[in-house]
């Protein structure tokens, strides 16, 4: 042992610098953000995930539906333009289903490319794994720019791989993340803590940015849909397949009058 070190713990207490003090207590300070970082990280993306699963859940119930029955309607009033072309009411009605279908078919577009198809139900051993990964690799907890575009990387395949629920993609990438050469560090105290500061300063950016942009989800019609559709399970009855059968009936009569149409029928839209 030093004598420095030998001077410092007389009386049987370890004195430390004012410096390494200060360093001890944003370590601390960071180790508690980078933990909730993780944690809010990891929150943000299962709920985007949540809200992919039930959208493509409601295309399937309801918008499909909903695209049959504006394809039925268009055709009724298209019919009803034949039988009177001045009526400016037929062909506004033929516009508006129009717009109505090409959303619907813009919804089928996204839910076709999006890559997982399964529900979304991560396990805890996955939660935890992403906690573990999130704390080490993310891209808000440095300040050096290349690096910061390194973990951006790591990053967008560690949610990809959660969102697919592929635990043996994220061991893979924490394996060679410990591994890595790059990783390796070792700087002067007055240079670790001005790091320190600047990587507290981040992350606290970050969870502030990961928090708004979860308000902006929270506070989407899906989103009050989901809940709403979470709540009915819980009391024994499926929003989405009521909604599909009230959508299925209307399909039916829709389809009567249309026939009904074809077969010299008249009358004006109803």
């Amino acid at each position: 042992m030093s004598d420095s070190n030998k001077n410092a713990q007389k009386g049987g207490t370890m004195k430390i610098s004012p410096e390494q003090d200060e360093l001890n207590r944003k370590t601390e300070l960071l180790l508690d953000l980078e933990n909730r970082l993780s944690e809010t990280e990891l929150g943000f993306i299962s709920l985007q995930a949540e809200l992919l699963t039930f959208q493509r859940r409601y295309t399937e119930f309801v918008v499909r539906r909903m695209y049959e029955l504006d394809s039925i309607e268009i055709e009724i009033a298209e019919h009803l333009v034949t039988t009177d072309p001045t009526n400016p009411e037929y062909r506004q009605r033929i516009n508006k289903l129009k717009e109505q279908i090409a959303e619907a078919e813009e919804s089928f577009s996204k839910e076709h490319k999006s890559s997982s198809k399964n529900e979304f139900k991560p396990s805890d051993s996955l939660k935890s794994l992403y906690r573990d990964i999130a704390k080490k690799v993310h891209p808000d907890l440095v300040i050096d720019e290349k690096e910061r575009k390194r973990r951006t990387e790591i990053m967008a395949k560690l949610n990809e791989a959660y969102q697919n629920g592929d635990e043996q993609k994220l061991d893979q990438l924490l394996n060679e993340w410990q591994y890595d050469p790059e990783n390796v560090s070792g700087e002067d105290i007055g240079s670790q803590i001005v790091k320190i500061i600047r990587k507290i300063a981040q992350a606290q950016r970050r969870i502030a940015t990961i928090e708004e942009e979860t308000k902006i989800l929270v506070n989407a019609e899906i989103y009050n849909l989901m809940k709403k559709s979470e709540e009915s399970i819980k009391d024994g009855v499926d929003l989405l397949i009521q909604m599909s059968g009230y959508l299925d009936v209307q399909i039916h009569e829709r389809k009567t009058y249309l026939d009904f149409l074809r077969n010299g029928g008249k009358g004006g839209i109803n």
